[in-house]
Order: C-alpha cells, then sequence, then structure tokens
C-alpha cells in the first residue's frame, strides 16, 4: 500500500500549502467520523449544525481571505493592543478627563457603559458560532472574532473605570441595560440571537444583521460624535475597535460569496433571514434616539446612513433582494 504524503488533503491545490493552509484545515474530525461517545450533545449537533439549511456543503469552500494564523492574529493584535494601551495611559497620567465637557459627560453616561452589556452578547453569539461550525477554517475565524469581542469589552470597561471618577453614572450601566426602556427594544434583539441555535440562522443574523449596525451605530457614528464633542481619545479607541470590525465583515463576506457560489438554497435561506431579522433589528436601534444628540447630527440622518451602509453592502453581496 502507497503511503500517503505529508498534508495528501492539500495536493488539490497543486502548491505549497501555507502556514494557514496546515493550520486550519481539516481538524473537526468527527464530521466524517461522528462523536466517539454518544452524548446528548450530539443530537443537539445533528439539529442545529448538520439540520441546518446553511450545512457543512454550503460553507466547505470558505477560506479566512487575511489566512489569519494563531502567530498572525497576536503579531497584528500586540500592535493594536500598543495603540489602545498610549491612549489609556495618557488619560490615567494627565489631566485629560478633567477637559471633558460637563454636557459630554452627562451624554456618555447614558450609553457608554451599557456598551459592555450589548458587546458581551456579541462575544458569546461568535462563540457559539464558532463552536457549532461545520468547517475548521470557520472555527478559527469565528474563535479569533470572540477574542476581538473581548478585547472590545475589556478596553471599554477599561475607559468606563476611568471616567467613574468623574461621574458615579458611569457605574449604573448593568441597571441601565436592564431597565431603561430606550435600551429594551435592542436589549431584546441581543437576547433572542443568544437563543437563536440554528447555525445558519444564528450566523446570518450576527454576521450579517445584528453586528453590522451595533458597529456602525456605535463604532463609527459614536466614535464622529466623540470626535464632534472634543473627545479624541474616546474617537480613537472607537476607531481602533472598528478596525476589528472590519475585518469580521470581510471573511463574512467572502463566506457569503462562497456560499452563493457552492448552495443556491442555502443562499436563498440567508437572504429570508437577513430581511427579516434586519427588520427587527433596526427597531432596537431606532429605538435609542432619546439618547441621541442631534444638535451634532440629527437622528433620523443616522439611521439613513445605517440603511445605506447595510443595502450596499448587501447588493455588493448578491443579497439586494433582501433588502
Amino acid at each position: 500500500m502507497k503511503a500517503r504524503r505529508t498534508y495528501w488533503h492539500l495536493e488539490a491545490q497543486k502548491r505549497v500549502p501555507s502556514a494557514y493552509d496546515i493550520g486550519s484545515s481539516r481538524l473537526l474530525y468527527y464530521l466524517e467520523r461522528g462523536f466517539e461517545v454518544e452524548t446528548p450533545i450530539a443530537d443537539w449537533y445533528r439539529r442545529h449544525q448538520a439540520g441546518s439549511p446553511l450545512g457543512r456543503t454550503a460553507v466547505a469552500g470558505f477560506r479566512d481571505p487575511r489566512a489569519t494564523t494563531y502567530a498572525k492574529y497576536v503579531a497584528l493584535a500586540q500592535e493594536k493592543e500598543t495603540f489602545v494601551d498610549g491612549l489609556l495611559r495618557a488619560a490615567d497620567e494627565s489631566d485629560y478627563d478633567s477637559k471633558l465637557g460637563t454636557e459630554w459627560l452627562a451624554s456618555l453616561e447614558r450609553w457608554l457603559p451599557v456598551l459592555l452589556y450589548p458587546c458581551h452578547g456579541l462575544q458569546m453569539a461568535s462563540a457559539y458560532i464558532g463552536q457549532l461550525a461545520p468547517s475548521s477554517e470557520l472555527v478559527i475565524a469565528f474563535a479569533f472574532q470572540t477574542g476581538d469581542e473581548m478585547r472590545r469589552i475589556q478596553r471599554l470597561a477599561y475607559r468606563i473605570k476611568q471616567l467613574e471618577a468623574r461621574a458615579a453614572g458611569f457605574r449604573s450601566g448593568k441597571t441601565t441595560w436592564e431597565r431603561a426602556p430606550p435600551w429594551q427594544p435592542l436589549r431584546r434583539v441581543i437576547e433572542e440571537l443568544l437563543v437563536t441555535y440554528d447555525f445558519g440562522e444564528a450566523l446570518v443574523t450576527l454576521a450579517l444583521v445584528v453586528k453590522p449596525l451595533f458597529d456602525a451605530f456605535f463604532m463609527q457614528h459614536g466614535g464622529r460624535l466623540a470626535e464632534a464633542r472634543h473627545d479624541p481619545l474616546l474617537s480613537r479607541l472607537f476607531f481602533s475597535l472598528n478596525e476589528d470590525c472590519r475585518w469580521h465583515e470581510s471573511f463574512t463576506d467572502e463566506l457569503v460569496r462562497v456560499v452563493a457560489a457552492s448552495d443556491p438554497a442555502a443562499f436563498a435561506f440567508a437572504k429570508r433571514v437577513a430581511k427579516e431579522r434586519y427588520a427587527r433589528a433596526r427597531v432596537g436601534f431606532s429605538a435609542l434616539e432619546a439618547l441621541w444628540e442631534p444638535g451634532l447630527e440629527p437622528f433620523s440622518l443616522v439611521m439613513e446612513s445605517l440603511d445605506a451602509q447595510i443595502m450596499k453592502r448587501w447588493q455588493a453581496l448578491g443579497l439586494e433582494a433582501a433588502a
């Protein structure tokens, strides 16, 4: 019997495999062999992974366009963290926070400390999708996305702790998230996402609907708001965090293109879920009008900009029917 070559499963590429090829491909043995021990979790995978309309065949051709290995991820993260460390250290070692306007601080009290909770919801959803993904390349991509979401939580928490010295309201984020009326529609969106168990439905809802809306609303528009209020530290912090979000969007777009090319039925499913979930998610963000500062940017224009940004992306991906 002829012995197989090392990395025989990559021979079809007809090139020397890269570090990404070697470290990311065909790592999920159970997809072909099943679980070694039949436990209740095996039925969960049969129903919510194998039984999903957006299944293994549809996502099989996915590759991260950035070809992110662990070493590459750590190197990129180190560069970003050095930048953010400098921002936060500057606030600790100077009188930066004492120069922030009282109106701006009052505005930040209403929404900045609350962000920890929806961000944690996005982190948990990313982790769930990564766990359930029927492709090792997707498992790795969403594992890194989960790490990025943890970074966002940690960095925002640090900045919020710094601002507690200026105003007690920065300690009440949890109570505001759970009880304040403007936040309850968005809270419902996040909590419904966390009980969306079908792999395909959870992926589409997170990656094409809820997370893009959240990232654009807070990281982009919130960053511009901070800049206008003479708070460049927060604006630059949001910019750094949004760099992670842009990569998440990039590999999601590649996944959608793979699904469109390989499985028309799965692509049609993604269109339907995106359309249904977008209408519901948008309500959650519309309810935040009471927290916005209309003098700097009318809220209606913010929402129109969000719609235009999401729909432009969907159109580029062939999801225009969903719009």
